[in-house]
């Protein structure tokens, strides 16, 4: 008990600007995407094309693997991305998200010649 007091007197204390956000109300949906890219393609470059094609709903995007090897073509590396979308008004639906995906993954195509890993 101890401990936690010690831990609410150091927030309390803080001269940082706390702020909370409420629960959301509807779910999450979470998609993976395999890409395979050329070495000159950063990984910066392909999160800023996501975000850019993603639009209002998708809310969080990570890297979960890189991987080059055995199954990779030479010159390319695999990169594991993980997708979060989320709408504060509605449960979206599997063909809301699908058309996003399918926009993400098409604009990589043309915008930086990433393709999809199936």
């Amino acid at each position: 008990m101890k401990e936690m007091t010690g831990i609410i007197d150091s927030l309390l204390e803080s001269k940082e600007e706390l702020f909370f956000r409420p629960l959301p109300q509807y779910p999450s949906v979470d998609r993976d995407l395999a890409l395979l890219l050329g070495l000159g393609v950063s990984s910066e470059d392909v999160i800023s094309k996501i975000v850019e094609a993603g639009g209002g709903l998708l809310k969080e995007i990570s890297i979960f693997d890189v991987y080059e090897g055995d199954e990779i073509p030479d010159q390319k590396i695999s990169l594991g991305i993980r997708m979060r979308f989320q709408s504060f008004e509605r449960t979206l639906t599997d063909a809301e998200v699908d058309i996003g995906v399918e926009k993400i993954v098409r604009n990589l195509a043309e915008d930086l010649s990433v393709q999809q890993r199936l």
